[in-house]
């Protein structure tokens, strides 16, 4: 048996989040990667643990996972570059929005989640320009004034945003806290530690490159919080 680590990057707007699910198997990106797994045909089934889980709709530029795996013929291994061509090429063939960015072989003793030092967050923010703000209505969906490049991929504010105000309590969220109220488990796992360490929280406006010469970004203002 051989202990691999992935890389993946995925857009999650039709998936129902990165954890699988017994009722919808191959509607999530770990069922799917799963899936893709068996492909290989290996002697064993294939059993994934995420690094880090994702809600619906959400995408991730980088997330990991291992999973063991046993060649169906003894003393063979699966080499990682075949392991990564076979999947990409199972979820291309299937019309998933997933892509393997790199397999490695990891010793047994390394988890993907425990072994985790640290998660980054970016959430997307498209703040209306006030003459459009005055458009806005249930009768013209706010699509309508994002670049085709950044629909599902931001949330719009509809309403005057004091930038300022909201960096400065950004601020607030560094540091240390207790994180109780965000889980339903401490009642069923009372030992759980539910104290985490914010290392950053910012909010500014977003220097990426545009994706496309939208005419589109001349309606809005990207912001970003990255946590």
């Amino acid at each position: 048996m051989v202990r691999y680590f992935f890389r993946i990057s995925y857009v999650g707007t039709k998936y129902r989040g990165s954890q699988k699910t017994p009722d919808f198997p191959n509607e999530t990106i770990q069922g799917v990667i799963e899936s893709a797994l068996k492909s290989l045909n290996p002697s064993n089934i294939p059993l994934s643990s995420f690094a880090s889980r994702t809600d619906k709709g959400v995408h991730a530029l980088v997330n990991s996972f291992h999973v063991d795996l046993v060649h169906s013929i003894s003393g063979k291994v699966f080499q990682p570059y075949v392991i990564t061509k076979h999947l990409n090429s199972y979820l291309k063939t299937n019309n998933h929005e997933i892509l393997v960015t790199s397999t490695c072989v990891v010793p047994d003793i390394f988890h993907a989640r425990h072994n985790a030092k640290w998660r980054s967050y970016i959430y997307r923010l498209a703040i209306l320009k006030p003459e459009i703000k005055t458009e806005f209505s249930i009768k013209a969906p706010y699509e309508e004034y994002l670049p085709i490049s950044e629909v599902n991929r931001c949330h719009i504010v509809s309403s005057e945003l004091n930038t300022n105000v909201v960096q400065e309590v950004a601020n607030m969220f560094c540091g240390a806290h207790n994180f109780t109220t965000f889980t339903k488990y401490t009642q069923r796992d009372p030992w759980r530690n539910t104290n985490r360490i914010i290392d950053e929280c910012k909010f500014y406006e977003s220097s990426n490159k545009k994706l496309l010469e939208d005419i589109q970004y001349s309606n809005i203002s990207m912001w970003e919080f990255s946590v």
